[in-house]
C-alpha cells in the first residue's frame, strides 16, 4: 500500500544476515512514523500485538507492518504448510518461521499511514481475536477440536464470514479440509 517506502525494503535486505526474516517495525526506537494511524486503529493494533505475544510467544512488537523480507530457505520451509489466514496471515507466517528454527530480526522502519485500509475496527473487533485463538488452537494439542468444530457446526458459518471477506482461516498442515 506504499506505507513503507521501497528504499526501506532494500535496507531490510541488507540487515538480514543469517536470520530467516527481517521485519520493519513502527513500534521500536528509531522508527520514523510521519503520519500515524487514527487512535482507534493504534489501540486495536497494540491490543492485537498483546494477544499475539501472549498466545504465540512471538516477541515482535509489530507483526502487522507490511515491510517484511524473508530468506528463501525460510519460505521454502514454511510455504508447504502455510494456510490462507486473511487478517492473521502475518502471525501464521512469522510463527511458522520461528517454529522452523529461523530467527526474526525487527528493525525500525520509515512508515506513514495510508488511507483506504480494508480493516474496519468495529466490524472486526471479534473476528480478528477469534481468528487468532483459532490459529493458536491449530498449533496446539487441541487442533482436533477446531477441525471437529469446523465439521460439525462452525465450518459453514466460518466460510460465510470468509466469503464476505471478514474472517481468517487456516486449514493447517494435517487438515482434511480444502484450503
Amino acid at each position: 500500500d506504499g506505507a513503507t517506502p521501497a528504499e526501506e525494503f532494500s535496507r531490510l535486505v541488507g540487515c538480514i544476515g543469517d536470520a530467516g526474516a527481517v521485519i520493519g517495525s513502527r513500534w521500536i526506537p528509531g522508527a520514523v512514523v510521519s503520519r500515524a494511524q487514527p487512535f482507534a486503529r493504534r489501540v486495536f493494533s497494540r491490543s492485537f500485538n498483546f494477544l499475539v505475544r501472549a498466545l504465540f510467544g512471538l516477541r515482535i512488537r509489530d507483526t502487522q507492518c507490511g515491510a517484511k523480507v524473508f530468506r528463501r530457505e525460510a519460505l521454502d520451509a514454511i510455504l508447504p504448510t502455510l494456510g490462507v489466514s486473511h487478517w492473521v496471515f502475518d502471525v501464521d507466517m512469522l510463527y511458522q518461521v520461528t517454529r522452523a528454527g529461523f530467527t526474526i530480526l525487527e528493525e525500525p522502519t520509515v512508515w506513514h499511514d495510508v488511507a483506504g485500509s480494508k480493516l474496519r475496527v468495529a466490524s472486526t473487533l471479534f473476528d480478528v481475536p477469534y481468528a487468532l485463538f483459532r490459529l493458536r488452537l491449530l498449533y496446539s494439542p487441541l487442533s482436533g477440536l477446531v477441525h471437529r468444530w469446523d465439521r460439525l457446526v462452525g465450518h459453514r458459518a466460518f466460510l460465510r464470514q470468509l466469503e464476505a471477506g471478514r474472517l481468517s482461516t487456516r486449514a493447517g498442515p494435517t487438515s482434511k479440509h480444502p484450503r
